[in-house]
Formats: structure tokens, C-alpha cells, sequence
């Protein structure tokens, strides 16, 4: 339900916090399309935090040259790419923690999403200011659908962020839960 995937987006958006990251700290996740992505972003975004998506089929020197490049502070990875990770893992420049995104192994120097994310599906407590400079108007996320005061339209979608938050904009959660 949208309440329980609100409540998996805190508990994200928590974990982020208790590993020290904030607005504008980001993050690198390699991992095949899933639910779970929804989560991780949405979670993001309660903290102003950025997901960096990394293909998975990059090699990893490129992988390395994205992760160091983004500034990303925290790496989060299926199993079965992560010995791509571990392959230059010892040259991560701002990397923090490596977390295991699925799997019941545990593997060296790694740590298990389940154990990573906190229970805590409050609210996160972090201040986030929307802005509009990208648009020229108010952010979706922000708009009542019942006043809108500027065109979205399908070509002004870019990505799936922006497909999510006009989902939001036309289905408030509120109404929802």
C-alpha cells in the first residue's frame, strides 16, 4: 500500500541520516529495475540526498570514475555486482559504508541492507526546500492538482523522478492513506 511504502521510504530515509549523509550528499546504487528503486528514491528525496544510478555493466575503472566523480559518500549493490565494486573498492575517495542490497551471504566488508536500514519509520527530521528554478514554476510535488498553475506536460517528463513526482502531484498521498 502506499502507507507501507511511505513507511520503507523513512526507514530509508533514516538509514541515510544515521550514516551522516544530508542534503546533497549522494549515493551510488547498482541493481536491476525493482520496487526497492522506488523506495530509495523516495527515501532520497525526504532528505534531499541523490541517488547516483551506475549501470551495471560498466566496467569497473568506469564504475570507479562515476562513483569518485559524484562525490557519492555511500555504495549500494546487488551481490552479483559486487566484486566489480570490490575490484576497486580500495580507491574510493569519499566512500563511507558498502551495502549488500539482497542476498542471505555475507561477504567481506560489505554490510546487509537489512542489517544497514534503521527501524525507525518516523518522519525523517530534515529540512528540504523545493524550488522551481528548473521549470520556471512550482515543483509538481508541491501543487494541488486542483490548482495548477503551470502546463506539465508529457514531453517536460525527462525521468522517472519526474514521472514519480507527477504521480504524487495527481495522487496525494493524503488522499490516499
Amino acid at each position: 500500500t502506499y502507507l507501507e511504502v511511505d513507511r520503507l521510504a523513512n526507514r530509508f530515509a533514516n538509514s541515510l541520516l544515521a550514516q551522516g549523509l544530508t542534503k546533497g550528499d549522494r549515493f551510488t546504487y547498482i541493481s536491476l529495475n525493482s520496487i526497492d528503486m522506488v523506495i530509495m528514491y523516495y527515501g532520497a528525496a525526504k532528505v534531499g540526498v541523490v541517488p547516483v544510478p551506475l549501470n551495471y555493466r560498466l566496467a569497473p575503472r568506469e564504475a570507479l570514475y562515476i562513483v569518485n566523480d559524484s562525490g557519492s559518500k555511500l555504495v549500494m549493490s546487488q551481490p552479483e555486482f559486487s566484486d566489480g565494486v570490490d575490484a576497486v573498492r580500495g580507491e574510493f575517495e569519499k566512500v563511507q559504508a558498502l551495502i549488500q542490497l539482497t542476498g542471505i551471504e555475507d561477504k567481506e566488508g560489505w554490510t546487509r541492507y537489512d542489517d544497514w536500514l534503521v527501524n525507525d519509520d518516523s518522519k525523517p527530521d530534515a529540512e528540504i526546500e523545493a524550488t522551481g528554478q528548473h521549470t520556471r514554476c512550482i515543483p509538481a510535488a508541491l501543487l494541488d492538482y486542483q490548482k495548477v498553475s503551470c502546463p506539465i506536460t508529457i514531453q517536460s517528463v525527462k525521468t522517472s523522478w519526474q514521472v514519480f513526482f507527477l504521480l504524487a502531484w495527481k495522487f496525494p498521498v493524503s488522499e490516499i492513506l
